[in-house]
């Protein structure tokens, strides 16, 4: 019996690790050549497995929004992030209205080189991003996709045009400098079980005790 447990609880954490790409990602940028100081625009598509939604930057509290960043680059002197808009309906995971995109989401990041930019630049996207189902949800999932773009005087200097459709997006627009809800709500459980472990000391050593005669009289 021990070892059929063992067994279930190896497969379940292997397939939890495997289960957790469920959005594709790819990076460009156009044009891929840019005087220093111009702007460029960059196009993160993310292609999201049949049954599952992905929640935009904006979504209100209760799931983890998307998050769009680039890796740290002395080339780029500014990042504005814009998302499409955005499916707003009642999400059952969480009790309350949110926004989701399913299928495809392009989101579009406009892009200022640095005067003092020059040669062959990678640029690294970072979006961090929590998918969910019609019945689960998966915890905050971080990628890095990278696009080259090179920046030499001369190149030609192109005006970047957002398409209609597209808002900048501004994480938490309730507040961008206030503490991630989910993670207010975790502490909160946690501090609520660390006070009840003070009540009841005896509780909770008889949990793995429990559980280990349990599994020997198996």
């Amino acid at each position: 019996m021990r070892k059929i447990v063992l067994t279930l609880l190896a497969a379940s954490t292997l397939y939890a690790q495997g289960d957790l790409n469920h959005v594709q990602w790819t990076f460009e940028v156009s044009p891929d050549s840019a005087a220093p100081g111009a702007e460029v625009l960059g196009k993160l598509s993310g292609t999201i497995e049949a049954g599952w939604h992905l929640y935009s930057i904006t979504t209100p509290p209760g799931p983890i929004p998307t998050t769009i960043r680039l890796a740290d680059n002395p080339a780029v002197d500014s990042l504005v992030v814009f998302q499409p808009k955005p499916e707003r309906k009642f999400d059952p995971n969480f009790n309350a209205d949110t926004e989701t995109y399913t299928e495809k989401v392009v989101f579009l990041l406009k892009i200022r080189t640095a005067k003092s930019a020059a040669g062959d630049v990678d640029l690294v996207a970072i979006p961090r991003y929590q998918v969910c189902s019609a019945t689960q949800c998966i915890p905050p999932v971080t990628k890095r996709v990278s696009a080259r773009l090179t920046v030499a005087p001369g190149s030609p200097v192109t005006a970047v045009s957002i398409p209609p459709g597209y808002s900048e997006a501004k994480p938490g627009t309730t507040g961008s400098a206030e503490p991630d809800t989910s993670l207010l709500a975790f502490l909160g459980v946690a501090f609520g079980f660390g006070l009840a472990s003070i009540f009841t000391p005896c509780v909770f050593p008889m949990i793995p005790i429990t559980m280990s005669f349990f599994l020997n009289k198996q």
